[in-house]
């Protein structure tokens, strides 16, 4: 089973957190709400509030800690039950720290591997945000002992980090970023719900170097056709403009 969810949200931005609490409601997972104040840089203001969360949990005699931040967004019907079949035995090896639940896949050529739950993978490089996942308490006490003052995603990336190909939540493109509102347009596309499941798709697929390849192809594709077509259309217009010009020289329009 999901433990209790930790949600993070901000002062500044309660309609994320009305949102945020609406796609939690629709798992109907039981949740506790976490309000901080924005800070500046955005990045410092990201670490200080899951490290603050983590100092209240170690307050509780719980073992797996779930954390959410407001830019979440349940796509998926209910709760897969193999997922929840999964977390029971993973609950129970002592080889991860963090298992991310969703997010996103920031880089799907990023280095993975697979380990002997097929539909969990280790992961390597800051690739899935710090949207939703579980974390250990002896981890958590790690952390808050190695007083890291660096961006989130990179000191989860210092641990022993993996992802779970169902997706609970993906990062929502809808809300503008409290840590990169500069990048706003790049992310509505590379966040969206087509875009998220396509790189989560090549991620986690055995063959995903063949898959590229396919992509490379189709695009190359894509991309010869397109010219041949400007190219014709040029050569169309060029002669056309010729015609009219054989045309304006011809003696009978001078007549």
């Amino acid at each position: 089973m999901l433990p209790l969810v930790h949600l993070i949200t901000l002062q500044e931005t309660p309609e994320r957190s009305q949102d945020a609490q609406a796609q939690l409601t629709h798992y109907n997972l039981p949740f506790q709400v976490h309000t901080f104040q924005r800070q500046s840089p955005g990045w410092k203001g990201c670490l200080s509030s899951h490290l603050a969360v983590f100092t209240q949990f170690l307050q509780t005699k719980e073992e797996i800690c779930f954390i959410c931040e407001d830019n979440l967004f349940a796509w998926l019907p209910e709760i897969p039950s193999i997922l929840l079949k999964d977390l029971e035995t993973w609950y129970q090896r002592d080889d991860w720290d963090v298992l991310f639940l969703g997010g996103y896949i920031l880089r799907p050529w990023s280095r993975r591997e697979f380990t002997d739950c097929p539909r969990i993978v280790r992961t390597y490089g800051y690739n899935h945000g710090s949207v939703c996942y579980l974390i250990r308490r002896k981890t958590i006490e790690q952390i808050l002992h190695s007083h890291q003052e660096i961006p989130f995603d990179i000191l989860l990336d210092s641990y022993r980090t993996f992802i779970h190909s169902s997706f609970l939540f993906i990062h929502t493109s809808n809300h503008a970023s409290n840590v990169n509102p500069h990048q706003d347009w790049w992310r509505k596309i590379w966040f969206s719900p087509v875009i998220t499941n396509i790189n989560r798709t090549i991620f986690f697929s055995p063959w995903r170097r063949e898959v590229f390849l396919l992509m490379v192809v189709v695009l190359l594709l894509y991309m010869y056709k397109k010219y041949k077509r400007e190219e014709r259309r040029d050569s169309e217009e060029d002669s056309l403009r010729l015609f009219f010009a054989d045309e304006e020289r011809s003696p009978s329009n001078h007549q």
